[in-house]
Order: structure tokens, then C-alpha cells, then sequence
């Protein structure tokens, strides 16, 4: 994920609640952090993929594969 999101996400330790807990409300309090993301994450996407439909193409398949524990 750090490699797809970089600085467009809000990181936190899986096994910690209380850290889960913690960026859950950072996220729902801080209005400028979230917009900030928001925008990182447009550019991200940009930056990997041409239109939305590149994302589907790409990502849908990838994501059914890891739910279905498939390999490609």
C-alpha cells in the first residue's frame, strides 16, 4: 500500500486498536488533512493509471484475485 499511496494516505498499525481508533478520528475531525489526501490520492491515481477506466481494468481483476485467493 505505502508503494501505491506514498503520502496520500493516512498510515496505522493493523494490530493496534487504539492507533486504528486514533487515525479513524483524525480523519473524521480534520477536515484540511482529509482534503489534503483526497488531492494526493487524484494525483496518485494520475500518476499510475491514464482514466478510470484503466483503474477498473487494472485494479478489478487484481482485487478479485486476492478474494478469491487466485494467482494470475
Amino acid at each position: 500500500a505505502r508503494y501505491i499511496c506514498d503520502d496520500a494516505a493516512l498510515y496505522f498499525n493493523p494490530w493496534d486498536h487504539g492507533d486504528i481508533a486514533e487515525k479513524i478520528l483524525t480523519m473524521k475531525n480534520d477536515a484540511v488533512l482529509r482534503q489534503n489526501l483526497i488531492a494526493k490520492g487524484h494525483n496518485r491515481i494520475s500518476f499510475f493509471f491514464k482514466s478510470w477506466e484503466d483503474i477498473l481494468t487494472e485494479f478489478f481483476p487484481e482485487l478479485e484475485n486476492l478474494v478469491t485467493g487466485h494467482t494470475v
